[in-house]
């Protein structure tokens, strides 16, 4: 395969983050991170909670510190080698030990997290203006970037939006620039105007929403701008309430503005006694006298082996099956869950299938990343076939069988293929990096992945021990985790009907992994089986 030029590297990167800011794209496209100053937030944060006795034992600490390390020794973002050096140093003072040292490394880090946020765009724009992209690079440059990008509050459908619109005349490194210099600025304030055929109709509704302002609203939403785009029929004969939400675009202000109804709904329900109905979702911006309509929950997860009707009818036979059911069940509350609680029933569906009597969450994040890692390299590949199916009926001539999967995917791990769309390409050479090195690149998976778990029972704990819901990577977190916890379920599901249990399959799986770069090794694209 031909050496790929800076340019070429480049316009890889950028469709990456338009696929990572894609709230629909499948979670081995999606984002698996946190920005690097996310994690110098969540090091400061753990400390200080350890200290407290909030955080009943050194692991977390500990768990984050390590992966502050791992980050900051590899990010371009942080800049010169002699100030990553000086970072790193404090970082691995902190310890556990509420000490003078420990603090003093605590309050010196908090201040490195301000100077590397305020270069950290700059810094890649430099990297990238001096040709040091490479092919290992690519995927850490469009995770480093976006995640970055939304530590700043940006929402990822505003964020796809303006790389798609600004990307193909800036570049990678024009992008990161122009962020630096517009993207910082302070945040603005949304007026909404909420609709709802209850908040009028009892003086508890008022007490419960802290008398809140309501006026009649049919005129003021008729009157938006852009008023005939939406049917209104809903809105007549109704009351309201005005919201102020701060936020750094339209689409990151809508959804917090979800976040607050929802909690002030909770409220409401518990002060009336009963579930109440939701609001309408078309509100009205006030500033800008324009609808908009509230976004759907970004936290669905999906089960595809779930189709299989026999699972479906039957599964419940036998007590693995009940245990599978009654942990599947766990998944649901956690559609309509506030942040913390959501995360706090993932873990727990997690936790039902692969814990262990007196064995830690460590076990659990080790285990579903293990499973989910496995399946990576295949799930890459599913993602081409269809995309190389619809192109060779289209008349694209390609070196391998479309008649199905399997021989689709024994074809394409000795044959390589061309695309011409960026997204396409991009994807191949996700899944050509597997197969070139499954060891190297899997292992990183599995650590990006270990992590990411990791971090939900650093959530959970917080829920459940603590009661606190105000985490700083808390709503980072909860975006990242559902779909990779459901993939993780679904291969469960899967393992299942073959006859594996949960923890025979993650026994597999690292089993698997541990034989990679071996002679005993299995094919990258079956390693489940």
């Amino acid at each position: 395969m031909a050496e790929a030029t800076q340019q070429q590297l480049q316009a890889r990167v950028l469709a990456r983050m338009e696929e990572l800011t894609d709230p629909s794209s499948r979670w081995q496209r999606a984002l698996w991170t946190v920005a690097c100053v996310t994690t110098l937030d969540e090091l400061v944060e753990a400390a200080r909670n350890t200290w407290s006795g909030t955080l009943s034992t050194e692991h977390a600490l500990n768990d984050v510190r390590s992966d502050a390390v791992r980050v900051v020794s590899s990010d371009p973002g942080i800049g010169k080698d002699t100030l990553r050096s000086q970072v790193l140093v404090d970082i691995k003072k902190i310890k556990a030990e509420d000490t003078a040292e420990s603090r003093n490394a605590c309050g010196r880090v908090e201040q490195w997290r301000t100077r590397i946020d305020r270069d950290y765009l700059r810094n890649w724009a430099v990297f990238l203006e001096d040709g040091r992209l490479t092919e290992a690079t690519v995927e850490l440059a469009a995770r480093s970037i976006v995640t970055h990008l939304r530590s700043l509050g940006y929402s990822r459908t505003h964020l796809r939006g303006w790389i798609v619109d600004r990307g193909d005349s800036l570049g990678v490194a024009g992008l990161a620039r122009e962020a630096a210099r517009n993207l910082r600025g302070t945040p603005r304030t949304y007026s909404f105007v909420v609709a709802s055929t209850h908040l009028g109709r009892a003086a508890r509704w008022e007490d419960a929403l802290s008398a809140a302002l309501y006026s009649a609203v049919q005129a003021d939403f008729e009157g938006a701008e852009n008023a005939r785009e939406f049917d209104l029929t809903t809105i007549i004969d109704t009351r309201t309430v005005t919201l102020d939400i701060v936020a750094a675009d339209p689409s990151a202000a809508l959804n917090s503005l979800q976040l607050r109804i929802d909690r002030m709904m909770t409220r409401a329900a518990l002060a009336a006694g009963q579930i109440q109905r939701p609001v309408n979702r078309i509100v009205l911006e006030k500033t800008a006298n324009k609808l908009w309509k509230l976004p759907d929950p970004e936290r669905l997860v999906s089960i595809p082996a779930l189709k299989d009707r026999k699972l479906i009818t039957s599964l419940e036979d036998g007590e693995l099956g009940e245990s599978l059911t009654e942990t599947l069940h766990l998944l649901t509350p956690h559609l309509q869950a506030t942040h913390g609680v959501s995360l706090a029933t993932l873990w727990a569906s997690a936790e039902a299938l692969l814990g262990r009597t007196q064995q830690g969450g460590h076990l659990v994040a080790h285990r579903m990343a293990s499973i989910i890692t496995c399946a990576y390299p295949r799930t890459l590949a599913d993602d081409l076939y269809p995309r190389v199916k619809k192109l060779s009926k289209a008349g694209r001539q390609f070196p391998c069988r479309t008649d199905s999967f399997a021989s689709f995917s024994k074809d394409l791990m000795v044959n390589e293929l061309e695309f011409t769309d960026l997204t396409d390409i991009a994807a191949y050479y996700r899944y050509r990096a597997v197969i070139d090195d499954p060891k190297t690149v899997l292992k990183r998976v599995r650590q990006y992945l270990t992590t990411l778990f990791l971090r939900v029972y650093y959530h959970r704990n917080f829920v459940m021990h603590a009661g606190k819901t105000s985490n700083v990577s808390l709503e980072a977190v909860s975006g990242l985790a559902p779909s990779l916890v459901a993939a993780g379920v679904n291969e469960m599901v899967s393992g299942l009907a073959r006859g594996l249990t949960p923890h025979a399959l993650a026994d597999r799986a690292s089993i698997e992994l541990d034989l990679l770069g071996t002679d005993a090794s299995r094919p990258v694209l079956s390693l489940l089986g």
